[in-house]
């Protein structure tokens, strides 16, 4: 009995707890925030190691999607976000960060604590700075990117409500591997401050910036592989040339965009606005430049008759997969866009999301058909936002006949609204109507050797 109990107790041994503490850190930095912080109760050794963890991952933005219909609640739970940051910041002790992450809606009203967050993170050494700062269209301005703590030299000192000082943040920016800024005002100096200042930055992207208007991306930024431009009202021009770019994606209003030897570039997303202008006799031009080494391409077009003329992609022949990001109304036939696989002859993968807007009925038209030559690479389709209408039954048979090579198609009939937060309880009436009419419709017709998988 003495040795059951023996061997119980040494079952349940604490071995965790015996480690150093800087792998202790280590593994909670794998942790959620709050999850980390609540350790500290687990004994006194445990209290302080998470004020050691290298990833600081303050995300609320579920928390105010729910309280963002009750406009008395706002400015009281954006106090007490902004407090709860400040509270951990003070207690943190760690001497690096691989991440200090901010995802809550915030405005110009809170620059002061937003600015010291920036300048907590650069005296770090951070490799990852990502803020995202949501703003519903009532609120105030956004809020603006301290700029003047780069004009400082690395002999001034300012104090700060942390206990440091920021003689180092020059000397911090230069660990930058990536910056993502939403509804974070940046302007141009900013973003070439950054691109000339941090050897080891391979990912920037800007969303929602008023104050940028020329963005110039040059040999100079050789360590760049991902930009991110989305939303920036103000911009005139982005022009990237002689650049390692691997990715990179534009959504927004009409700009001048010029792209030359960019080698390297595999992935592209374009979408809003410009395609209204480059949808056009420029697009041959435009898309020439990128033929002999695009792989992936993704599209976002707002309006559902906006389609690019088949004859000016005939370039493409690299592209391997391509994405179509669309909004429809009511029952309007889509199939036109199923035409463009026939422009990226060696395409393996086809992506097909759409919005609907408007009526959820059904129309009472007929179904139509269209025969096309067979595409003999075209090996698995996904369609997104699948709901039953006559639109998404076309194009399940324009593929099921024509894509001859086809192995899996998925169907998907969940909400592909672009920027909600909840995908596993939005809209859930829809999903189940969806899901329903898409086994009745295509269980049946679906050719053998064809994996139907409805998600």
């Amino acid at each position: 009995m003495q040795q059951q109990c023996n061997k119980c107790d040494s079952v349940l041994e604490d071995q965790i707890s015996g480690l150093p503490i800087e792998v202790l850190a280590c593994i909670l930095s794998r942790l959620c925030l709050k999850e980390a912080v609540r350790t500290s109760i687990l004994s006194a050794q445990w209290r302080h190691v998470w004020t050691l963890i290298t990833r600081l991952n303050f995300n609320k933005m579920k928390a105010f999607q729910v309280i963002k219909c009750y406009p008395e609640l706002h400015k009281a739970g954006r106090q007490s976000f902004v407090k709860w940051v400040n509270h951990v910041l003070e207690l943190h002790e760690a001497g690096t960060l691989e991440e200090f992450k901010v995802s809550f809606s915030l405005d110009r009203r809170f620059n002061v604590d937003i600015h010291d967050w920036i300048r907590f993170a650069l005296l770090r050494k951070v490799q990852r700075l990502q803020l995202e700062l949501s703003l519903d269209w009532a609120d105030n301005k956004d809020c603006t990117f301290p700029f003047g703590l780069f004009s400082q030299s690395e002999d001034t000192c300012l104090s700060s409500r942390f206990g440091i000082r920021t003689n180092g943040i020059l000397a911090g920016i230069q660990f930058l591997k990536e910056v993502c800024l939403t509804h974070l005002d940046v302007g141009d100096e900013v973003v070439e401050f950054l691109l000339s200042n941090c050897p080891d930055l391979e990912r920037l992207s800007v969303h929602h910036s008023f104050s940028l208007v020329s963005l110039n991306v040059g040999g100079a930024h050789s360590s760049l592989k991902y930009l991110e431009i989305g939303n920036c009202k103000n911009i005139k021009s982005i022009a990237i040339s002689d650049a390692n770019l691997v990715s990179f994606s534009y959504i927004g209003r009409h700009t001048n965009l010029f792209i030359k030897n960019v080698p390297s570039l595999v992935n592209l997303c374009i979408g809003g606005d410009i395609l209204k202008s480059y949808f056009g006799l420029s697009m041959e031009d435009f898309f020439a430049q990128l033929s002999c080494c695009l792989k992936t391409l993704t599209v976002q077009i707002y309006d559902s008759w906006l389609c690019p003329k088949a004859s000016l992609l005939t370039k493409l022949t690299t592209l391997e997969r391509l994405t179509l990001k669309i909004i429809a109304w009511d029952d309007e036939m889509i199939g036109h866009f199923a035409w463009l696989i026939y422009m990226c002859p060696r395409l393996l993968k086809f992506e097909f999301q759409v919005t609907w807007s408007g009526s959820l009925s059904v129309s009472n038209r007929e179904v139509m058909r269209r025969a096309k030559p067979p595409h003999r690479f075209l090996k698995e389709v996904k369609l997104g936002g699948y709901f039953g209408r006559k639109s998404d039954l076309e194009l399940a048979l324009f593929f099921f006949q024509n894509a001859v090579a086809l192995e899996k198609m998925v169907i998907d009939p969940r909400s592909q609204d672009w920027d909600r937060y909840d995908t596993d309880k939005y809209d859930t009436k829809r999903q189940r109507i969806g899901r329903s009419r898409a086994k009745q419709q295509l269980e049946a017709i679906a050719p053998a050797g064809v994996n139907l998988v409805i998600l």
